[in-house]
């Protein structure tokens, strides 16, 4: 009988070692995630940054190119022109850019493991 309140005591005890263990494991699981959306959001947030630097700067040129050469005939319509298709690319963009940001969800693995873990737990009563 004195046997049975130490492997009690050691089952509580190897039961909580496993319950840190998941916890730990878990988390970091979570701070690897985070760290990559970290990453991924900054590389995405200097990418935008020279896309539009880049961008606005070659429409200037190109409106003020193509306006020179209209000058005297049609510089109203070329500007018209163009306004048309810098409205197009900028709505192509932002789509593109919205769907990349769609693309993802952040932190799946660790919620996925959640989620088996909870299959698990219910699994075993």
């Amino acid at each position: 009988m004195s046997d049975s309140p130490r492997s009690l005591f050691g089952s509580v005890q190897r039961l909580a070692d496993l319950a840190v263990g998941m916890v730990q494991t878990r988390v970091e699981l979570f701070v690897v995630e985070l760290e990559e959306e970290k990453c991924r959001f900054i590389h995405m947030l200097l990418l935008a940054a020279a896309a539009m630097a880049l961008g606005v700067t070659a429409l200037t040129l190109t409106t003020i190119t193509i306006v020179l050469i209209f000058w005297e005939e049609g510089r109203i319509p070329a500007l018209c022109v163009l306004s048309a298709l810098f409205i197009i690319g900028t709505v192509l963009v932002l789509r593109t850019l919205n769907a990349r940001l769609k693309s993802r969800g952040a932190f799946e693995g660790t919620l996925g493991e959640l989620k088996k873990d909870r299959e698990c737990l219910r699994s075993s009563d």
